[in-house]
């Protein structure tokens, strides 16, 4: 009788898919991971129009900052909940349309500095400096001390 009843125990444990032992009903996963590769495809898919649509009409700001938004929800909430994004795949994706929007603000400092002088310029004063560098990192963490420090005040 004790055979029987382990051969039974292993026979439930070896199946990968338990709701179908057994004549049970079926049991919904406590985590749904979403594809990151359709994602990123769509959204490289979102960006390439929106990237020809810079060239063409002026893309407001509003759009940009819209779109960080959107990021900083996404992760919170693919990433909390039931249905789920990698981290990475969400945050690449998201980048891909944000730089197709960014690049398509003629107003923004980038752009002025770029068409006045050219990217030569621009990449040795931003990247190829230590003053550059260090803005940029500077910029960096502010901005994410910025987005703790809000999340800090809505906590309490």
């Amino acid at each position: 009788m004790d055979e029987v009843i382990d051969q039974e125990n292993i026979a439930s444990t070896a199946n990968p898919r338990p709701e179908t032992s057994r004549g049970a009903a079926p049991v919904e996963p406590a985590v749904v991971t979403l594809s990151g590769r359709k994602f990123l495809l769509a959204c490289a898919v979102v960006a390439g129009p929106i990237l020809i649509a810079g060239r063409v009409v002026e893309i407001p700001v509003w759009i940009l900052a819209a779109e960080v938004l959107a990021t900083i929800l996404g992760l919170f909430l693919f990433g909390s909940f039931k249905y789920q994004i990698h981290k990475n795949a969400l945050t690449y994706g998201m980048l891909l349309i944000i730089v197709a929007t960014f690049s398509g603000l003629r107003t923004s400092g980038w752009h002025v500095e770029i068409t006045q002088r050219g990217w030569w310029y621009w990449t040795q004063q931003h990247l190829l400096s230590f003053r550059g560098l260090d803005e940029l990192v500077h910029a960096d963490t502010f901005a994410i001390g910025t987005l703790f420090a809000g999340f800090e005040s809505v906590l309490r």
